[in-house]
């Protein structure tokens, strides 16, 4: 558990501030970003999955369907652009002269739908511990610095053991993500499958 300070606060709206600029921002698309954390998360998830009864089964259910919605909702502002960039590569022309050689690169911004989306599982998060009596009402100022560390810094969850459905969630949401955005947006689809998303300049 994250003691709550003034350095803790500072570094948490340091976090917030350049996460939500990041979404509003178009930044190069890469593929690998697309598959990370969804593969990431599904490993965490099944390795520490545990359905003990009745309850287990329909958070696990209610969970799949929450975070799917939430991976076709966050795709609804999404924006890709296509810009030809030049490289470090040349050609000589017929007059003699040196000229870039130029390649298609895309730039993605997640906008407003993302961050909403963003917003929805971190407050999924809170709402299903609480009811699960993970934490308690006195622990939400806490567990909120805390959830709000873990989700922009996923990978500080790998030695958490206890909330798989948390995985869930993460998996589920950012793979349906993915998905939605290979079936609505042809653009992107065709980025992703020609390779030209990962590439070098």
């Amino acid at each position: 558990m994250i003691n709550i300070s003034l350095y803790t606060y500072a570094f948490v709206l340091i976090l917030v501030i350049f996460f939500v600029r990041e979404q509003f921002e178009h930044k190069r698309l890469n593929r690998i970003n697309f598959f990370v954390i969804p593969v990431f998360s599904l490993y965490q998830f099944l390795t520490n999955i545990e359905i003990k009864n009745l309850n287990d089964i329909i958070l696990l259910t209610s969970i799949f369907l929450v975070a799917t919605f939430v991976g076709y909702f966050q795709t609804i502002s999404f924006e890709i652009d296509q810009q030809y960039i030049d490289t470090h590569y040349f050609i000589t022309t017929e007059e003699n002269k040196k000229a870039p050689i130029t390649r298609e690169v895309y730039f993605v911004k997640g906008g407003l739908s993302y961050l909403i989306g963003w917003v929805a599982i971190f407050m999924t998060q809170i709402l299903v511990s609480l009811y699960f009596h993970e934490i308690q009402i006195n622990d939400v100022e806490h567990e909120l610095v805390n959830e709000l560390i873990n989700d922009i810094v996923v990978f500080l969850r790998i030695d958490d053991h206890k909330s798989w459905w948390i995985w869930e969630l993460f998996a589920v949401s950012n793979y349906s993500y993915y998905r939605f955005l290979l079936i609505k947006n042809n653009q992107f689809r065709k980025a992703i499958i020609s390779g030209k998303a990962s590439n070098p300049i």
